[in-house]
């Protein structure tokens, strides 16, 4: 099933950064003018890949299991073994399980956590095999923007107020929460943030507008509140979602809200992988069922 949209520009998001970074390829394939965003089916848990113009690559969170590498085997070019971001958007296991094997089989630029931590074996072993292989660790900041050379760019919009290990902030409303901008198309990426944290982001960016939002925390009704739809207008939304998961995700509450908002749902549980492509004008959304 592919769907293809034009978004409709309701004037250009603010730049905000507090710091930045520009990112140049590292490969050595063909540039193409597109971004491509996979979510995989990886179970309950998230685990995204970006492909960027000019060959760089981003992976947001790594699922449950080491299936992402197998994933990610399948989405990058055969002998491309470099991503230049790794992002655990939060401590959980079914966010982060994964990466740790992604930094075994791949070289790594950077790997962005938060400023919290989880004392699990999980989130031991990421630490461990980061510093292992002596890939740089980063801490978050809202405001944060990674800017590459292609003209994409992956912005911070919050890392839930955690300052340090102390800060008291549910761990799910930490969740590194960012946004890939490229030229007009704009997806935004919640890890398991909820409404409170929706509610600050719209406060602090109130001209705020995506094409497509990833639906926080698996469709949990702790998150993509009506208000939140009503503010930022997505066109679609991605749940991320394993099947007959004993949560109930996606709860009702969120399938109506997003029915009301008129937002086109796409499920990993019932669509496997999601593929979002754009070439920054208008984009396409491809599923694996």
């Amino acid at each position: 099933m592919i769907v293809t949209r034009s978004p409709v520009l309701s004037g250009l998001v603010a730049l905000f950064a507090v710091s930045g970074l520009v990112l140049f390829a590292s490969g050595s394939f063909s540039s193409s003018d597109q971004i491509k965003v996979t979510f995989f089916d990886i179970g309950q848990g998230d685990a995204i890949h970006l492909r960027l113009p000019s060959n760089q690559d981003i992976v947001v969170d790594g699922g449950p299991s080491n299936r992402v590498v197998e994933k990610l085997g399948s989405a990058m070019p055969l002998f491309d073994r470099y991503i230049d971001i790794v992002v655990a958007t939060h401590p959980d296991a079914d966010h982060i399980t994964g990466l740790a094997e992604v930094m075994r089989t791949y070289r790594v630029g950077m790997l962005l956590i938060l400023a919290v931590d989880r004392d699990t074996p999980e989130y031991g072993e990421l630490i461990a095999v980061a510093r292992e292989n002596r890939i740089p660790i980063k801490t978050a900041r809202a405001g944060q923007i990674f800017q590459f050379a292609s003209g994409a760019r992956f912005e911070i919009l919050s890392s839930g107020g955690a300052q340090d290990a102390k800060d008291t902030t549910p761990l799910n409303d930490s969740s590194i929460v960012a946004m890939m901008k490229y030229q007009n198309v704009a997806i935004l990426l919640t890890g398991d943030a909820g409404t409170a944290v929706e509610h600050e982001i719209v406060a602090r960016y109130p001209s705020l507008k995506v094409q497509i939002l990833k639906a926080g925390h698996h469709g949990s009704r702790t998150s993509t509140s009506k208000a939140f739809l009503d503010a930022i207008q997505p066109e679609a939304a991605i749940i991320s979602v394993g099947a007959d998961n004993s949560y109930g995700h996606p709860h009702r509450e969120v399938i109506k809200h997003l029915e009301e908002n008129d937002v086109a749902i796409y499920r990993t549980d019932t669509q496997g992988d999601i593929t979002v492509t754009s070439d920054g004008r208008q984009y396409d959304i491809k599923t694996q069922y």
